[in-house]
């Protein structure tokens, strides 16, 4: 089946994969693209602007990835976590004679927020979608590091700066895409590799300037081979000229074979930087996944769609930084083992709950209003039937009621709006 995208007009195709899990997860086909999905929901996750603002209880000044100037409520960190108020006290009953959207926005300006999403970390205030980090700064969307700086989607990193998604390196600065490596300067798509400086998708390597696509080699400048003493003698002259490496790697650029896909032990996946992975489709930065369709940054993630930054996670649709969720759909920043969760935002360890905010170990709650299980059940689908009516049911939450400006979201990297 193909459909116009209503919102860039472009036509898109619905195959019999993607109805089949539609019609598990019990929700309509969309009416926007897979791209325009994308940036509806990456235009709900700020990584990288902070600011600060004050407390809106204590009036203690924080750190907060929502900035002073939006009219959403932020407590501190440690208040937000604790006992000593209940997101319950919001609650609100559903209005049929208005449109959910507006509702939830409305609890959304009320409800206080967490100021950053962390959890587990030390002597790291300046972090933000991160996780048991230790004396960082600047790191964003990245768990278990140390010692680490301005960098973005690094996970199990020591003494490093700069770099972007990589794993397992230390000692490391301006690398990309880089695995198990360790004292590497400005690399790319290199794993295994030592000492090397200026390298492009070289594996087991040491002591390398400006190699590409080398092999378990050491003492190379250039893809040419050296003795030690002839490495070293020219690492001393070129390391006085850092511009001519880039000139010299550029013109070996040229001449050298680029690799179309970075793709490892995987099965019928059609993506870019897969690891262990099976049946995924135009999926990228996933690792250990399978049946999945439109996920990005991932790992173990099994039967999702449509999903941004979720790892742990299964039978996720049209959701964005849902760690360690199951069943959810619609829903964006709840974690710590949620499931059966609509149209929510920020919870934690709740399930079968529709349109919350900041609900923690809840059940059974609409618009944070606490129902009976057996009036949430039949309350439920009254509100998808009214959604149905709206064309709201099925979408994404609007980019219009983010609670960041598009300009501080990934959406504007990798969707920029025109001037």
């Amino acid at each position: 089946m193909h459909k116009n995208c209503k919102n860039c007009s472009k036509q898109f195709e619905i195959t019999k994969d993607d109805e089949a899990f539609y019609k598990k997860t019990e929700v309509p086909s969309p009416t926007i693209c897979p791209q325009c999905r994308e940036q509806r929901r990456l235009a709900w996750r700020n990584e990288s602007r902070l600011y600060k603002r004050k407390c809106d209880r204590t009036g203690k000044t924080i750190i907060s990835y929502i900035s002073p100037d939006k009219p959403i409520k932020v407590f501190n960190f440690d208040l937000w976590m604790s006992d000593k108020w209940d997101a319950r006290d919001d609650g609100k009953e559903f209005d049929f004679n208005r449109p959910f959207f507006e509702q939830f926005r409305e609890l959304l300006e009320t409800v206080p927020h967490i100021p950053l999403l962390i959890g587990e970390c030390e002597n790291s205030t300046y972090t933000n979608y991160s996780w048991c980090n230790k004396n960082c700064y600047m790191v964003m969307a990245a768990d278990v590091n140390e010692d680490c700086f301005y960098s973005s989607h690094i996970w199990n990193c020591r003494d490093s700066s700069d770099c972007f998604f990589s794993d397992s390196c230390e000692l490391c600065y301006e690398c990309v895409d880089c695995d198990k490596s360790y004292n590497c300067n400005f690399c790319k798509q290199c794993k295994t590799c030592t000492d090397c400086f200026s390298c492009d998708d070289c594996i087991g390597c040491n002591d390398c300037i400006g190699c590409i696509n080398l092999r378990s080699q050491k003492n190379c400048i250039f893809n040419k081979k050296l003795t030690v003493e002839e490495f070293k003698n020219e690492k001393e002259k070129l390391l006085q000229n850092p511009q001519k490496i880039t000139e010299e790697f550029e013109k070996l650029r040229l001449k050298e074979p680029i690799k179309a896909i970075h793709m490892s032990k995987c099965e019928d996946c059609i993506g870019n930087n897969l690891n262990n992975c099976k049946d995924c489709y135009m999926c990228f930065d996933l690792i250990e996944s399978q049946d999945c369709r439109f996920v990005t940054y991932g790992i173990k993630s099994k039967d999702c769609m449509d999903l941004n930054g979720a790892p742990s996670c299964e039978l996720l649709y049209e959701c964005v930084a849902c760690p360690s969720c199951y069943n959810t759909r619609f829903s964006s920043s709840c974690w710590v083992n949620s499931s059966y969760l609509d149209y929510c935002h920020l919870c934690r360890a709740s399930e079968h709950c529709f349109g919350c905010i900041s609900l923690y170990r809840a059940k059974y709650c609409i618009l944070n209003k606490q129902y009976t299980k057996e009036e949430y059940e039949k309350l439920v689908p009254k509100i998808i039937e009214h959604m149905k009516k709206s064309g709201e049911y099925g979408e994404f939450f609007p980019i219009s009621i983010s609670p960041f400006s598009y300009e501080e979201t990934p959406a504007m990297d990798y969707y920029p709006k025109k001037p």
